[in-house]
């Protein structure tokens, strides 16, 4: 598709999304079987780090201490992600992950202190002086947290990806193939047989092709795909908005071969459409550009904001979240998925990796 600006009409219908939200990445951490875990797993680093080679002196006490600071740290840890859980569940899970990581050393380098200024004196200090047991254990706390981190993002995208694989389809027949869209389409071809039968004619094939790709097995559609059904979704809707809605669609004739899942912009373009056209009597202008550049792809969907209301806010997050989630999915956590409002544009900004 060239790029183009053309004047369109529609009507908001109610693209995909998740049949369930994102499983929070935090929720695991609250659970009794991660608790106990995180217990014996501390339990046994205390104790082989008392049993290892070298270590002279009271094994027993170093094990206490090492048992008493590995445990306060873990708890201390679980309480700093528990304390911030609600502004963490804005960002991304790799930025979650990192905090996790700043939390884990901050947690040891305040348990470590402690000890050191309770037990000083108090019981014998470790052979090679509670200074250099402090670096050590945030040196192991720091192996420990990288690969923890390793393993969480593993496990993230794997969880991820089985949900993706079980809700996908579900999804998309429960969520594109809604009855009030069906109901204004087919009542939008009707209107127009008699009138315009061309423009009826036109309608029912963009109709067609939506539902194929609603109904097709495979997950994911080339990029210049993905585009086209957008188009034909904002044609379908042109028959119900008339002159309040313009469409400003700027797409390079030239794009970069790469698959996404199929009709995951669909949410965001609905979404503009329901929070920035619909509300206004006198309708808006929705923007949809395309850059591309060597390492990225950036798709940029703007509307209007109503002044005065928050509604748009509201709406566009859950699309966001759809489609959020399964671009993380399918590429590995590095899709960008942002939103910003400035006076009165709210933009969308997705960038796709191209590598």
């Amino acid at each position: 598709m060239s790029g183009i600006t053309t004047t369109t009409n529609g009507h908001a219908a109610s693209p995909s999304h998740l049949a369930a939200d994102a499983p929070e990445p935090l929720e695991v951490l609250w659970r009794p079987y991660t608790l106990v875990w995180i217990i014996m797993i501390g339990e046994a680093l205390a104790m082989a780090m008392s049993l290892s080679p070298g270590v002279s002196g009271d094994r027993l006490i170093l094990f206490g201490l090492n048992s008493l600071a590995i445990q306060w740290t873990s708890l201390l840890c679980l309480g700093l992600l528990y304390l911030f859980r609600k502004p963490l569940q804005k960002h991304r899970p790799t930025t979650i992950a990192t905090a996790a990581l700043g939390a884990l050393l901050l947690s040891t380098c305040t348990t470590y202190l402690l000890l050191w200024l309770l037990l000083d004196g108090a019981v014998p200090a470790p052979n090679e002086g509670w200074r250099q047991l402090l670096f050590h254990m945030v040196a192991l706390s720091l192996i420990f947290g990288l690969l923890g981190v390793a393993a969480f993002q593993s496990h993230w995208r794997n969880r991820l990806l089985a949900l993706q694989a079980k809700q996908a389809e579900l999804d998309a027949l429960r969520a594109r193939v809604d009855p009030h869209f069906l109901f204004n389409a087919l009542n939008s071809a009707v209107a127009l047989v008699r009138q315009n039968p061309s423009a009826s004619e036109r309608l029912l094939v963009d109709l067609a092709d939506l539902f194929r790709a609603a109904l097709a097995r495979s997950g994911t559609v080339p990029l210049t795909r993905e585009l086209e059904l957008s188009h034909q979704y904002l044609d379908i809707e042109a028959t119900r908005f008339g002159e309040r809605l313009t469409l400003d669609w700027r797409v390079p004739d030239s794009l970069p071969t790469l698959l996404i899942p199929s009709l995951s912009l669909q949410p965001l373009i609905e979404n503009a459409i329901r929070h920035g056209i619909e509300p206004s009597l006198h309708g808006g202008t929705l923007a949809v550009s395309v850059d591309v550049d060597p390492d990225w792809v950036t798709i940029q969907i703007s509307n209007p904001v109503q002044a005065g209301t928050r509604e748009a806010t509201t709406g566009h997050q859950l699309g966001l979240r759809s489609t959020r989630s399964r671009l993380d999915a399918h590429f590995g956590g590095k899709a960008v998925v942002d939103t910003t409002t400035a006076s009165d544009t709210h933009l969308t900004t997705v960038k796709l990796p191209r590598r």
